[in-house]
């Protein structure tokens, strides 16, 4: 036999509107500043003007990620240091410029 009927509420739709509300609240939030560890930029100057690949003003890791393609060329505009030929030599003068401002600003590695 079926079970008995009952007598439950349907749900019905209405087009009733609702009004939104907000509440603006002006809550301070205190400036933060995390410290980083990446290399600082170097401002070209003297020994570390050669060291600039691309030209930009500074020596940092884009110099020395352009330099690191050449390997092994003998572009002049990748052989920092001179020697006829781009190899880890001119790898090292452009990370010795890097860190030499690196050590400049007080982000060496003795800080920790």
């Amino acid at each position: 036999t079926p079970p008995p009927a009952t007598n439950t509420p349907a749900a019905t739709s209405t087009n009733t509107p609702v009004q939104a509300t907000s509440t603006a609240t002006n809550t301070p939030v205190p400036p933060t500043s995390t410290p980083t560890r990446a290399a600082t930029a170097t401002p070209v100057a003297g020994d570390c003007a050669r060291a600039d690949v691309n030209h930009d003003g500074r020596v940092d890791i884009r110099d020395l990620i352009a330099v690191a393609r050449h390997l092994g060329s003998h572009n002049a505009r990748y052989d920092v240091n001179g020697d006829g030929r781009v190899n880890f030599l001119d790898l090292r003068a452009v990370i010795d410029c890097i860190l030499r401002n690196d050590d400049h600003h007080g982000h060496g590695d003795d800080d920790d």
